[in-house]
């Protein structure tokens, strides 16, 4: 019997541009879960119904409340402060009061394997809220990189390692904008889907001090944490103008709210 030699197949070659856009799976890891609340009001955050949804999947990890206050005066910094004690490979960032339940949760893990942020808008009330918020979404789009329908929303789920790659600047609830402009300038995938089950989308009100975030985040966008080399004190901030490095968030790339990209 003649034998024969079966050399193991090479792995498939994947172009340079397929594989910007491959994600590995994350598991069954924990969940670290932010919960943003208002001061004073941390003692909800035990009985959030985000927690007892990730709970009850057995995937709860730390529990950690944040808001505003003598540490942490801003929301920016409430958030940037939550996010360095992290240690789960994937957190969730929502509202203590906001309702969750089975169905969201295993929508956004279901997502997350496939990208970085995964965005759960909450559905609109009326189709006269539906072109008002794809409207606003086009904007933000054009003016931030965020075009996406929900930056608001309280069902967000995201890979730890693309939130600690920049600083939140903004003081208002438009630091929500702002870490979604920035993820999307670093190449991170971003997938929004509308929720068909969730409490109704709302206006969003981005809180006092938005108008000077917008207008901040605009003109000096710094996309680096600060760091101290031999006498430097200032944080790296992209805004030269250098051949490929944009300016203002305005210069990068838009994401659709199904995921895709637009170079």
């Amino acid at each position: 019997m003649e034998a024969t030699n079966t050399a193991p197949e090479a792995p498939e070659e994947v172009d340079a541009w397929t594989a910007r856009f491959a994600r590995v799976p994350v598991g069954q890891v924990p969940i670290d879960v932010l919960c943003l609340t208002e001061p004073g009001s941390a003692g909800i955050v035990e009985s959030a119904s985000v927690i007892e949804t990730v709970r009850r999947k057995g995937r709860l990890g730390k529990i950690i409340p944040v808001f505003p206050d003598s540490e942490s005066p801003s929301w920016g910094d409430a958030i940037t402060l939550a996010l360095a004690e992290v240690s789960a490979p994937l957190v969730v960032i929502s509202e203590a009061r906001a309702e969750w339940n089975r169905d969201i949760l295993e929508r956004l893990l279901k997502t997350i394997d496939m990208c970085d942020v995964a965005l759960g808008a909450r559905p609109c009330p009326s189709r006269a809220a539906r072109i008002a918020r794809t409207l606003a979404s086009m904007g933000r789009g054009l003016f931030w990189g965020a075009g996406v329908y929900d930056p608001l929303t309280p069902y967000k789920l995201a890979r730890t390692e693309i939130l600690r790659k920049f600083p939140i600047q903004s003081t208002s609830r438009f630091a929500e904008v702002e870490f979604i402009a920035k993820a999307n300038f670093l190449d991170a995938l971003i997938h929004e889907e509308v929720l068909p089950v969730a409490e109704s989308w709302t206006k969003l009100r981005f809180g006092a001090g938005a108008r000077a975030d917008r207008r901040n985040l605009f003109k000096s966008p710094v996309f680096c944490h600060a760091e101290r080399h031999s006498g430097e004190d200032e944080p790296n901030e992209i805004s030269s103008t250098d051949s490929g490095t944009p300016e203002r968030l305005s210069d990068v790339r838009t994401l659709g709210s199904d995921g895709s990209t637009d170079a």
